[in-house]
């Protein structure tokens, strides 16, 4: 038996498709007898399906850092970009009706112009415009959530950091060039030795870069 709630739904869905269909009727009916192309737009604007879409639908961006492509990808699930940067600008120029979730696999490095990875560069760039707005943000997630994506970046240091600090070794004071500690890692002191020297760095995914090598 339909319930109550049954009918109601089924009542809003009519007039949904009601209203689309009177829509582009009425707006005929209202057009000069010599149609110019702004009433003509305006008609086909009615009639394309994302002139109905409302503000909660997301829509979905894709980039896949390792096979994806900024020349011939269009940001879909089988054309996706390739950096973070590109989907960024493309996100820019949508019109905020939606949320934007921009869903990315691989690992993400900062690349020049011309595809070469250049860790001088930056990954990623945000400004205000990027954080969307209210019920319509703009997200960025791993595609799959048990394959996480690896955004990958670094830092250049200038010379004026550099100390020297005995003979050929230098330093540089990293944290207060704005890196964290906690991007760092830390120093397990060997034993072996009464806890002379660096001993074994316990997060391997910091690395120092110097003259390409």
């Amino acid at each position: 038996a339909m319930t109550a709630t049954d009918a109601r739904a089924i009542l809003s869905l009519a007039s949904l498709l009601l209203s689309l269909l009177l829509l582009p009727l009425l707006l005929l009916l209202l057009l000069p007898s010599t149609p110019n192309s702004h009433s003509v737009s305006a008609l086909f604007a009615l009639l394309h399906p994302g002139f109905y879409q409302t503000a909660d639908a997301a829509k979905r961006v894709y980039v896949n850092c390792d096979d994806g492509s900024d020349e011939s990808g269009d940001g879909s699930k089988m054309l996706p970009w390739r950096t973070l940067t590109r989907a960024r600008d493309e996100i820019r120029r949508f019109q905020r009706r939606f949320a934007v979730e921009v869903l990315v696999q691989g690992t993400c490095l900062p690349r020049d112009q011309h595809g070469r990875v250049d860790f001088a560069l930056p990954l990623l760039e945000l400004e205000h415009v990027d954080s969307g707005s209210e019920g319509r943000p703009i997200e960025y997630a791993s595609q799959h959530p048990h394959r996480p994506a690896l955004l990958s970046s670094g830092l250049r240091i200038p010379h004026s950091a550099w100390r020297r600090l005995v003979g050929e070794i230098f330093t540089a004071n990293l944290t207060a060039l704005g890196v964290s500690r906690e991007s760092l890692g830390s120093f397990l002191k060997p034993t072996s030795t009464g806890g002379d020297g660096l001993g074994n760095c316990t997060w391997n995914m910091t690395e120092l870069f110097f003259g390409g090598n």
